[in-house]
């Protein structure tokens, strides 16, 4: 038995998954779901371009932060150059979404995110499982046949 407090791990990261079932906790349902992405975010950047690629347009909608980092982190701007003001929540801060999830969150503030309009709350912040969400999840939303056959992460190559 250990003298020393045991503190609980701080949440960095959110790491939650779509349902298309509907039975969890986050269900695959058109315009739910929102990106919040930073141009300045190569990380960023990749999930706006797989959106497009799947034809996803009118089923998820983004706002775009700031691509300039301020003192109090990515902000909302619609007169910079291609950013929009938070369209979702009307906040000045991708921080107060991130504190919308987890009050008084304390983790690293990072785009891109995956938000859930419905819950109001986050449901994913890391660009490698958005991707692989954003290939799969909506196709029955895509447009064309081929935009739903379009698979970027094939089996084989895992």
């Amino acid at each position: 038995m250990s003298n020393q407090s045991e503190e609980a791990p701080k949440i960095t990261s959110f790491n939650g998954r779509l349902s298309k079932d509907g039975s969890g906790e986050f269900p695959v349902e058109k315009g739910r779901y929102h990106l919040y992405v930073a141009r300045g975010c190569p990380f960023a950047n990749r999930t706006l371009i797989m959106r497009s690629l799947k034809g996803l347009e009118d089923v998820i909608s983004v706002d775009v932060a700031h691509w300039y980092m301020h003192k109090n982190g990515w902000f909302f701007d619609e007169t910079g150059d291609q950013c929009t003001k938070d369209s979702v929540n009307g906040f000045q801060f991708l921080r107060q979404v991130y504190d919308q999830t987890i009050p008084n969150y304390s983790g690293r503030i990072s785009v891109p995110v995956l938000y859930d309009k419905v819950q109001k709350r986050i449901v994913n912040n890391e660009s490698a499982e958005i991707m692989e969400i954003l290939n799969s999840d909506f196709n029955e939303f895509c447009p064309t046949q081929a935009q739903k056959e379009l698979n970027l992460f094939p089996k084989e190559h895992e």
